[in-house]
């Protein structure tokens, strides 16, 4: 009975050398994991740095069972097939293995040709049928035949290739061995890798992480298979560690995302690891609605694709489509008001004119009344001496076509109501802006824009009796003030009272674009604060001109700006890609009539201004708004004790999604497509470094909830990226589609066809609909570039084009689902100035380092679908 027993122990014990691979895969993921950790270690603690190592081990774990399971059963094939012995006998020792053997040596080099060959000739095979076929069944069966047809064609040119090297390198006098070729293959596969790579260096250089992150796993797993040959594991040992991996992964998959600074280092600091978190999350995304239950996902239902965290949630229906506090939402964190009117104090002027002087992208803390010890702004400076200078006014957006709307309506940049376009959305007449109540109320109102960037939204500049823009994107620094003194030129008692707003652009990027010399050094902060001397310059010619005029002492003058700028915090520099306070941190400083000069060192939201000017022109601001008049606050009263929040919202080339709360000196950040927070206390840490969210879940949890119920209470559905992807998605393709193409990109997605309209005048819509099918899941952040091309000798509107993002930035194609069909928007603004022309309609698509995809048109390999011609009429 015993000796029964222990055959098939002997058996499995002759087997077992091949299990090692368990071992191997393990150490090596491992050591994957380590790097990774060591990599996003700086700047976090040693306990945030040893829970990120824990689950990036879980997160490796399958990686792991993956390459020990393929590793054992191939080790098992090369120890015990019979037709693999003469292999094995080969490599038993470095004698046999350099012994001068012609016959090895030539089927050696037959074989290495025959499966570079093979290669070779498959890649060509499926470039041509999956960029030539539009029906993918044809195209599978046709490929399967031309395979074999391959694979009979190569094998038969291998083997006549191995007669004539056998009787080639037999007339050698020592005929080489098998090792020998190993050795001079292996030297020209590296050299010609070296090469490769010094020519493609810069290309290598964007991917390198990545790169040497695979060819280090590889290197690992070779290495510590070699050093490991002669070690044996049992299959118990194995199946034990198998479970082991999936008890890791089971607990990872519901403990992960539980502490913030974890999960930051994980999905923000890592080579490679946050595609394997990605990874984790499609494969526990029940519904597919882009949402786990696992991982951090925080789906609420995974088997309703209708319900997942961030949907719109409208009250009534029963459903907690978002995931979040019930149906629609039953906290209350923001309070719609009057608007705080307050009654003017005495010395104040009735109907004052009002001069907005804007300059694009200014921080308060660069000027020197902000604390910069540079001579940035001088004449800034003394006109703060006697002003009410906010030291931390927070601009609603860093994004200018975000945040001027908030700063002229009173709305958060979620409650502006804008058109469809893709990349500079309209402001829909819906909308009461300032210009509009002022002018309402008797106003003359005059725009003047040193910058024609703003010339492409359209209802933009509603309630405007006159607007001046500059016909370039940065013309010369004076054009702005120029053109405002000469506007002054023709006012007089009799004149109504003017709302005159004069924005500057030259202290957004690029700095110095005319080649003048910085003041304070060549790097980025030398640069910016050398503009602001400039832009302080010219706010010095509009106070003088107004009070050579006699219109000073009756003006309300107010000194603001749209948003901040980074200057390298956080890794940035310009603005619109984060909440960052470098890139919130307005600037807003108001002269009145009646007011005694102040300084206010409380945080306050710019979307104030609105109510505030209409305030101090004797208008009373709506009766339902989230904003606040700042006269109270002007006059000596504390500021009021509310949150406020900002955010970016997705468009067509900025695509992130971010929303901020502050609340006192509390403020936290969050990323909505990632999933991921920081909480920091301002006060403590102003330059955003330390991340509490581990340190007081309890803050934290209640910062989110408030930013998560400030945008159900608030957000319009069509501004939330769950509303634009959901109306996307098509159970079927229209078949009254108007052009049909077919066009097929690296077999994983489908450009099917487009809606357009062929004929358009100047100011109208190109209403462009491109359909998509996605063929798998794909890694890739892949970039549309739909181009107009005009006659040669013939130019336009460099922003007259349909670059993008699809879905305007909300949904990426490395978020996109195998089998839907997509409708992507991209609705083109034709520039009022173009004449008539015809233009080409093309589109190329290109991949994370702008590489274009090839695909196919009428059978021909290209770059560039040729979607035909537009028409601009007169």
């Amino acid at each position: 009975m015993e000796r029964a027993r222990s055959v098939p122990v002997r058996a499995l014990k002759a087997r077992s050398p091949s299990l090692r691979h368990f071992f191997v895969a393990i150490a090596a993921c491992a050591l994957a994991a380590t790097a990774e950790a060591i990599a996003g270690a700086k700047g976090a603690s040693a306990g945030t740095v040893a829970l990120a190592w824990l689950h990036l081990l879980a997160f490796w774990a399958p990686v792991a069972i993956l390459l020990g399971t393929a590793g054992s059963l191939l080790s098992l094939l090369y120890g015990r097939a019979a037709w693999l012995a003469p292999v094995r006998a080969r490599f038993a020792s470095r004698q046999r293995l350099f012994a001068s053997d012609g016959p090895g040596a030539a089927s050696l080099l037959a074989l290495l040709a025959f499966a570079g060959l093979f290669m070779v000739s498959e890649g060509l095979l499926a470039h041509h049928f999956s960029t030539r076929y539009h029906n993918p069944v044809l195209a599978a069966w046709a490929m399967a035949a031309a395979s074999l047809a391959n694979l009979l064609g190569v094998g038969a040119f291998a083997a006549v290739l191995r007669e004539g090297l056998l009787r080639a390198l037999g007339s050698w006098r020592r005929p080489p061995s098998v090792g020998d070729v190993l050795l001079v293959c292996t030297g020209a596969a590296l050299a010609s890798a070296g090469g490769l790579a010094y020519r493609t260096r810069e290309t290598l250089t964007a991917i390198g992480g990545e790169v040497s992150m695979a060819l280090g796993l590889a290197l690992v797993y070779l290495l510590l298979a070699f050093l490991s040959r002669r070690r044996a594991a049992s299959i118990r040992t194995c199946l034990l560690l198998c479970a082991a991996g999936v008890a890791a992964t089971l607990t990872n998959a519901f403990t992960y995302g539980a502490r913030s600074q974890v999960r930051g280092l994980v999905e923000r600091r890592t080579l490679v690891s946050d595609r394997l978190v990605r990874a984790h999350l499609r494969a526990t995304d029940g519904d597919r609605d882009g949402h786990s239950v696992a991982f951090g996902g925080a789906d609420c239902d995974d088997d309703d694709p209708t319900v997942y965290p961030g949907n719109f949630d409208p009250p009534g229906d029963g459903v907690d489509a978002d995931c979040f506090d019930g149906d629609g939402s039953e906290s209350q964190v923001v309070r719609f008001t009057d608007g705080g009117f307050e009654e003017l104090p005495a010395g104040a002027v009735e109907r004052p004119h009002i001069v907005l002087f804007t300059v694009d992208a200014l921080r308060f803390d660069r000027l020197g009344c902000g604390g910069n010890e540079r001579p940035t702004s001088p004449h800034l400076d003394r006109f703060s001496e006697r002003a009410i200078v906010f030291e931390r006014p927070i601009a609603q957006s860093s994004r200018s076509i975000r945040s001027i709307p908030s700063m002229f309506s009173g709305r958060y940049a979620g409650q502006v109501a804008y058109g469809p376009e893709y990349l500079w959305p309209a402001l829909l007449d819906e909308n009461e802006l300032l210009s509009e109540r002022l002018k309402t109320a008797g106003y003359e109102t005059h725009a003047i824009m040193g910058t024609n960037y703003f010339e492409r939204i359209r209802g933009f500049f509603q309630g405007f009796d006159a607007v001046e823009q500059s016909n370039t994107y940065i013309p010369a620094r004076s054009w702005s003030v120029d053109r405002a003194i000469a506007a002054l030129e023709s006012r007089d008692a009799s004149s109504p009272p003017l709302f005159i707003w004069v924005h500057l652009f030259n202290v957004h990027a690029p700095y110095l674009h005319d080649g003048v010399e910085s003041r304070f050094g060549d790097d980025v902060p030398g640069q910016y604060d050398t503009e602001i001397t400039f832009a302080d310059a010219q706010f010095n010619r509009l106070r003088t001109a107004l009070r050579e005029r006699g219109l000073h002492e009756k003006s309300v003058v107010i000194v603001a700006s749209d948003h901040g700028e980074a200057l390298g915090e956080h890794g940035h520099t310009g603005h619109s890609e984060t909440l960052y306070d470098e890139e919130l941190r307005a600037t807003l400083m108001i002269q009145a009539p009646g007011f005694s000069p102040r300084r206010i060192p409380a945080s306050i939201p710019m979307l104030d201004l609105f109510p505030t000017v209409l305030n101090l022109a004797g208008l009373r601001p709506p009766a339902e708004t989230l904003s606040r008049s700042l006269v109270p606050v002007m006059v000596g009263e504390a500021v009021e004790d509310r949150p406020f929040f900002a955010e970016l919202l997705p468009d067509g080339l900025f695509p992130f999604d971010q929303k901020a709360i502050y609340d006192g000196p509390l403020k936290m950040i969050w990323w909505v497509r990632e999933g991921s927070r920081q909480f920091f206390h301002m006060e403590d840490d102003p330059g955003e470094l330390h991340d509490l969210s581990d340190d007081d879940p309890e803050q934290a949890e209640r910062l989110h909830h408030d930013l998560r119920a400030w945008l159900a209470q608030t957000a319009r559905r069509e501004n939330r990226a769950a509303a634009a992807i959901a109306d996307a998605r098509l159970s079927a393709f229209p078949s009254d589609m108007d052009y049909r193409v077919g066009a097929n990109y690296a077999d994983r997605f489908r450009f099917v066809g487009y809606d357009v309209n062929r004929s358009v005048r100047p100011g109208e819509t190109i209403d462009l609909a491109l359909y998509f099918e996605v063929l798998e899941e794909m890694s890739t952040d892949y970039f549309f570039i739909v181009d107009l091309v005009g006659p040669s000798g013939r130019t336009h509107a460099e922003h007259f084009h349909g670059f993008h993002y699809p879905l305007a930035g909300t949904y990426h194609t490395n978020d996109w689902r195998a089998g839907e069909r997509l409708r992507d928007p991209v609705p083109i603004v034709v520039p009022e100035d173009l004449r008539p022309v015809e233009l080409k309609l093309q589109m190329t698509v290109v991949d994370e380092r702008r590489r274009p995809v090839e695909t196919a048109q009428d059978g021909a390999p290209t770059f560039t679908v040729d979607m035909g011609t537009i028409r601009i009429e007169s």
